[in-house]
């Protein structure tokens, strides 16, 4: 199945349908067609600069999120599985 949001026309289409529900989408999608070529016109060096620089903003991301949900008590149920786990005997060492 093809992603109708890479392509132009079928954007263009459902633009003139419901202009509130997709200016957003399309012109996003203006953007990210963008970056993709430009993407595409990177050296290899470059792109492995970029792509590690991506790889790091994703970590940082991710860590952001593991602490905002430790912060919040979200974590709280799944420690304390694992706490009951390990005292039962039910866990082994890595």
């Amino acid at each position: 199945m093809s992603n109708w949001l890479a392509n132009p026309k079928a954007r263009r289409f459902w633009a003139a349908l419901d202009p509130q529900y997709t200016a957003v989408e399309v012109t996003a999608m203006r953007k990210v067609e963008h970056i993709e070529q430009q993407i595409r016109e990177l050296t290899g060096g470059e792109f492995s600069e970029l792509r590690d620089w991506v790889l790091g903003q994703d970590w940082k991301a991710w860590d952001a999120q593991i602490e905002a949900d430790a912060r919040s008590g979200k974590l709280d149920e799944l420690i304390a599985e694992a706490q009951s786990d390990y005292a039962v005997g039910r866990a082994r060492p890595l």
